[in-house]
């Protein structure tokens, strides 16, 4: 009996890591930001079927590299359209969108509207690693 509820632990703790730890705080995720020394990836999105949305959530954002290293270097926050306010400043106007904040909530560079490949995603975050700066010219 032991050795099932280990296997089941185990398979669970590797599950949750092969996955991005999305919050749906976004003002909890800024704060936990300030603390890590981290910026904010906000995905927006909606509940309702969006082959967009979807193709995001269950392609790109479940690519390996991409969970890895948004889990690492991200507070990944995650907001449906249908619940959550969408915090001031924010210039939202579809779904999927996905922004690149500071722990102030300042954009720091475009906001992706649309669907992109798990590919596009992981070529835009290796420009974002390699630069620190305003990053409005990386896209």
């Amino acid at each position: 009996m032991k050795k099932y509820i280990l296997i089941s632990i185990f398979f669970t703790i590797s599950l949750q890591s092969s996955l991005i730890q999305w919050s749906n705080n976004y003002h909890i995720s800024r704060q936990k930001a300030k603390k890590e020394n981290k910026n904010v990836l906000l995905f927006i999105s909606t509940k309702k079927d969006n082959p967009y949305c979807e193709y995001m959530q269950k392609d790109t954002f479940e690519y390996k590299p991409i969970v890895k290293h948004i889990n690492k270097n991200y507070i990944p926050v995650r907001l449906f359209v249908e619940n959550n306010q969408i915090p001031m400043g924010i210039k939202f106007f579809t779904v999927p969108s996905v922004y690149f904040l500071n722990p102030k909530g300042k954009e720091i560079s475009r906001r992706i509207v649309g669907d992109i490949t798990p590919k596009q995603l992981e070529k835009i975050l290796n420009k974002i690693k390699i630069s620190k700066k305003k990053l409005h010219n990386i896209f």
